[in-house]
This record gives C-alpha cells, structure tokens and sequence, in this order.
C-alpha cells in the first residue's frame, strides 16, 4: 500500500482566501499531516483567511509573491524549493500551473498542475499562449470533476497525464441545522457574484414564485464581486426589495446555511462546486443547473438538476420542495448521507495513489 509518511510535498497557492480552491487545499494538507508527510506552502499572497489556521496546525508558510513581477516570483519559488528540497511540487490554482512547472523544470523535481473549474474558463483567463500552457506544461494535472478531465482531454491532454482528485467537504463542521417550519422558507445562493453564477438568474426564479403566492418565501444571496450593484438594482426593479438580502462575503457559511431551507445554484459554469458540497452537509435540499459534476454530488433521485439557463424548469424545481415541508425534510436526510461520503477521510487513499503514481512514473513519463 502506498506511504505518505515522510514524503515532502510542497504546494504553491495563488491565494490563501476563503474560496473553494483553499478549502480544498486545507483539507488536503490537513489530510497529508494525518498521514504523517511534510507539507509546506508557498503563497502568493500574505495575511489572508487561512494562513493562520495552517500555521497553527504546523504548516510552514512561506510568501514568496513579494516582488509582484511573474520571474521574480518564479526566482523566488526556485530558490524555496531548493531549500525545501520536496518530492513533488503541487499547483492549488490553475493560475499557478506555470509556476510549479517550471520551477519543477528547474529544480529536478515532480510536479502536479490543478482544474479546478471546466479548462476552457481557466485557460481565457489566463490568456494566449500562457493560458494554453498552464494547461499542457504539467507533467500531470488533478481535476476537481470529472467533465473537467473530459474537458482536459478534448483541449489535447493526454489522459494519462491527467488524475481525478475530488472535492471533499468536512461533515464534522458543516451539519444540519435545526429548522422550524412556523417562518417564510428561506432559498440560499452562495457565491461570487460574477457574470458566470447568474444571480440575475436566481433573482428572476425567486420573482417567479414570489409572484405566484410566494408570501412565504425570502432569499438570501452570501457573496461579494463586481456584480454586486447591477444585481442589487435588479432586485429592486423585480419588486423583492423586502424579499432577498445581499449580506456580503462571509468567512463562516455554517449561520447562512442553518437558517436556509433550500440551496439554489444558478450558475453556467462550475466544477465541482464546494457550497453544494457544504449545502448538503447541512442537510439542504439542492436545486441546480446541470454543470461540472453538480449531478453526480446528488443522491439519484433527490437532486433537482435541470439545464444551465433554464429559468421555468428551476421556477418548477423550487416549487416542488417549497410546497411540502415532507418533501425537503426526505431531500434533506438524503442530501447530508450522500456528503458523507464525500468526507475529507475519503481523500486518503485518493492522494496516496496520485502521490505514487506521480513518485513512480512509467517509463513514458517526460
């Protein structure tokens, strides 16, 4: 059986923010620290959300993004992995790829690239030439969902470079909450609020029901980003001043999702999405637009899932678990049993397999 004691595995961060990527980077390490091996970061970034936690728990963290230029953090990543001296050199973020490719290049180690959303969206980010070689530069690359390895694949990745490393959620920290039934049902979006999440979307469902006797109902939209205001004056034209709130970004979603009744993602483009993971945790019933792996999170049969933009099929979706108490309490219980079996526990033997597939290449690995 593969070991991972003792292994030095390195990873470079983009950011150390509340997003879903660090989370998942958390764990990550969280897990390789159980299993005894010698993690490190090196961050692009300073001071953000989790570099106090890891570093409490024994995570050395080393900023290495000081000097702002691209070779200047590269020279600073080669000569931290020199010091470091890790087996393998592991990206968080897709804008890291090029980094951890080529200081692995430079330095004669092993290295993972990351997706974590669906490439194409990825790769227009970054831009040109060094979009497409985040991409392709890797020797091997994890992809948090399965469409994104199929993605990879189509956009000239080889398959046997490319791993699946699942997102996982901490059931012991995301739980179901107490619900009433005596107060208006309570429809939470979680997110950045950009373009490609189509809140605008959610807010035309939420002006659906609440049009069709939805007295009862109030939204919840917990995310910051430059859609902010244009969705805010949306909101107001769609008459739901008294009905959704935009409380901002928070760092502890656990009080957002116990006090919501149903999750709803609207949006075109995701991977593997960590507040639907963290939403079924806490026992909410899930309707979704069918993007990334979304639909193979839902248990068969208690999943609402219908076509990205779809706004009438989702108006229906909604109105099916907020007419019966019966029928979102059954989706709930079913919900938190499909995450557990996405519990960060199930990542062990998954990183054990990478790391040694990684350790102990073919023959044709170049």
């Amino acid at each position: 059986m593969p070991d991972l004691s003792n292994r030095r595995i390195c990873f470079i961060a983009g950011t150390l923010g509340c997003g879903g990527a660090e989370r998942q980077l958390a764990y990550m390490l969280r897990v390789l620290q159980a299993e005894r091996a010698q993690v490190s970061v090196l961050s692009l970034t300073e001071g953000e959300f989790w570099e106090e936690p890891l570093l409490r728990s024994g995570v050395e963290i080393v900023h290495v993004g000081g000097d702002g230029s691209r070779l200047g953090r590269l020279r600073a990543i080669v000569r931290e992995v020199r010091r470091l001296q890790p087996e393998v050199l592991q990206s968080g973020h897709f804008f890291t790829n090029m980094y951890a490719a080529l200081a692995a290049r430079m330095t004669g180690v092993r290295e993972i690239g990351a997706i974590r959303s669906q490439v194409q969206n990825e790769v227009e980010a970054i831009g040109g030439m060094l979009g497409k070689l985040s991409l392709r530069l890797p020797r091997v690359m994890c992809a948090n969902s399965r469409a994104a390895v199929e993605r990879a694949i189509i956009a000239g990745v080889p398959r046997e470079r490319i791993r699946f490393l699942p997102n996982v959620v901490d059931t012991d920290w995301f739980t179901p909450g107490d619900r009433g039934y005596d107060r208006p049902v309570t429809v939470l979006g979680v997110g950045s609020l950009r373009p490609v999440k189509r809140f605008d979307l959610f807010l035309n469902v939420i002006a659906r029901l609440h049009a069709h006797g939805g007295d009862h109902l109030r939204a919840v939209i917990v995310g910051e980003g430059p859609e902010r205001e244009r969705l805010i004056h949306r909101r107001d034209e769609l008459g739901l001043r008294e009905v959704v709130e935009f409380p901002g970004a928070s760092e502890d979603m656990r009080p957002w999702y116990e006090k919501a009744d149903v999750f709803l993602s609207t949006s075109d483009v995701e991977g593997t999405p960590n507040v639907v993971l963290e939403a079924m945790a806490c026992g909410l019933p899930i309707v979704a637009t069918d993007v990334g792996d979304v639909r193979s999170l839902l248990p068969d049969g208690f999943g609402l899932v219908v076509q990205p933009g779809d706004e009438l099929a989702l108006a229906v979706a909604m109105s099916i678990l907020m007419d019966s108490a019966y029928t979102r309490e059954e989706f709930s219980r079913r919900c938190r049993a499909a995450a557990m079996r996405r519990n960060v526990c199930s990542l062990v033997q998954t990183l054990r397999d990478i790391y040694w597939s990684v350790l102990h290449p073919s023959s044709d690995f170049s």
